[in-house]
């Protein structure tokens, strides 16, 4: 290959220009001599341009690109992919522009926004060019902010939601493109950060901050995590609460699975089946977990898998499981609960990072020859 690249006006313009060719050789084809057998002399050679220019001239900065490629096989003994035939998969033009916006003045400094346009042109999805990939175009854009020790930026990909596919393999497995995708990103240079913050009031508010969240998370999550350690044993405890249905006497062979349920519809018509569980030992029942139209919480309906006979139901409404499931998922207040175990997730990941700008600045640990790993003691004050 061979190119050149060339900046003007002082380095705020920048072009280039390659031209390649690229060789895959020692691909299998079939030997001449003996058609049941590959010999390793096929070639696939591939051609092309690529031009690209990158500038800043007036406050937008712009990118464009462009490739043309020319791929083909160029050596065989295959007469059903001769020579010249167009490779799978590649298309011959590809074209992208990008134009985006900084505001370097003003209340506003920091904040960029652009957007661009991808084009790829129509490939073929196999060899036997039997499958056409049509030509596609994108649309992105995105907003961004940045200060001195963060940046928060939102990507908008395939603004119109283009359906499109990527690639094939073979005559049965298209790749689809990515529907509409929005991407938001946090990043945050910590030690700029630290820098900044250590004697401001902002680090006051981050700690006071940082310590009313731990006390308060501190408590729901010991709450789930007791609730949840509750929850695991579960089984178990179900069973010994209810053991005069729960417990069989093991015989040599069981019910078919399907007879179960039939007789559980049979027994139980109004009963909406969820799913079956199959846990304990040989003298254990299976159970069918269920919901009735008439009454509120999940019911448990056990079965004789020996014998097919259904030996019981275990309501969840008044016990104590379904009190302690209830408070792991929503602390016992339905979709507030639900909002608040979420937010939890999100408290925590301010815990994490508020935690990381309050570090002291030296280091954690140091390893010396006599000592090995020593880890320093250190006191920080929390400022009043």
């Amino acid at each position: 290959g061979s190119g050149s690249q060339e900046s003007f006006f002082n380095d705020r313009l920048s072009t280039s220009l390659a031209f390649y060719t690229l060789s895959k050789t020692n691909l299998p084809t079939i030997d001449p001599e003996d058609e049941e057998y590959k010999i390793l002399i096929g070639k696939q050679t591939s051609k092309g341009i690529e031009l690209s220019v990158n500038g800043e001239i007036t406050p937008l900065e712009r990118s464009f690109n462009y490739a043309y490629t020319h791929a083909e096989v160029t050596k065989t003994n295959d007469e059903t992919y001769p020579v010249g035939t167009q490779l799978a998969n590649i298309s011959p033009s590809q074209f992208n522009l990008w134009t985006s916006y900084l505001i370097r003045k003003g209340p506003v400094k920091g904040l960029s926004f652009g957007g661009g346009w991808y084009f790829q042109g129509k490939s073929y999805g196999n060899m036997a060019h039997t499958i056409d990939l049509d030509a596609y175009h994108l649309v992105d854009c995105f907003v961004a902010y940045k200060r001195s020790f963060y940046k928060i930026s939102a990507n908008l990909k395939n603004v119109f939601n283009q359906e499109y596919y990527t690639g094939s393999q073979g005559n049965y497995l298209l790749f689809p493109g990515s529907a509409r995708t929005l991407m938001v990103m946090l990043a945050v240079n910590f030690k700029k950060a630290q820098d900044m913050f250590a004697n401001s009031i902002i680090k006051k508010i981050i700690v006071k901050l940082h310590l009313y969240t731990g006390l308060i998370l501190g408590l729901v999550i010991t709450l789930i995590c007791l609730s949840g350690t509750a929850i695991v044993y579960k089984p178990e405890l179900e069973k010994l609460s209810v053991k005069d249905i729960a417990f069989v006497k093991p015989a040599s062979r069981t019910v078919p699975p399907q007879t179960l349920l039939e007789n559980v519809r049979c027994e139980y018509p109004q009963a909406k089946i969820n799913n079956m569980v199959l846990y304990g030992g040989e003298d254990c029942a299976y159970s069918f977990r269920t919901t009735f139209p008439d009454e509120k919480g999940r019911i448990q309906i056990y079965v004789n898998p020996y014998t097919g006979e259904v030996t019981g139901v275990d309501r969840y409404r008044h016990k104590v499981f379904q009190w302690l499931y209830d408070f792991h998922v929503n602390l016992l207040l339905k979709k507030q609960g639900a909002t608040i175990v979420a937010l939890s997730g999100f408290l925590l990941i301010f815990l994490t990072l508020s935690g990381f700008l309050l570090l002291p600045k030296r280091r954690i640990f140091s390893v010396s020859r006599k000592n090995g790993l020593e880890m320093p003691s250190f006191s920080s004050r929390i400022p009043s």
